[in-house]
């Protein structure tokens, strides 16, 4: 959930600073990509990895191996990371956004 989140999010602030319609992806860098010039902050290396680690958790359900591989590599610590990780992304993005607007 934190990545669809995040993604959401992201998709959201490319409609806003850019007035089109956001990328047909599930990559968050690749979203970022499109309005990072523009954006109000500068998006560092920390974030675009956690963007990169998020997206690997895009679950299509065509891929049953890949998800029960991810399961298997998640436990509660690492999830309990994922999840302050994209609160404290989300709340740097929001207040970036309302800095510009």
């Amino acid at each position: 959930m934190c990545q669809q989140a995040v993604e959401k999010l992201c998709k959201g602030i490319h409609v806003l600073l850019l007035g089109e319609e956001a990328l047909f992806t599930h990559d968050i860098n690749l979203v970022v990509k499109k309005f990072e010039d523009i954006f109000p902050e500068p998006i560092d290396d920390e974030k675009k990895i956690l963007f990169q680690e998020l997206s690997a958790y895009y679950l299509n359900n065509r891929y049953a191996d890949y998800k029960e591989k991810l399961n298997s590599e998640t436990n509660k610590q690492v999830a309990e990371n994922f999840l302050t990780k994209s609160k404290e992304v989300i709340a740097w993005l929001k207040a970036s956004v309302k800095s510009k607007h």
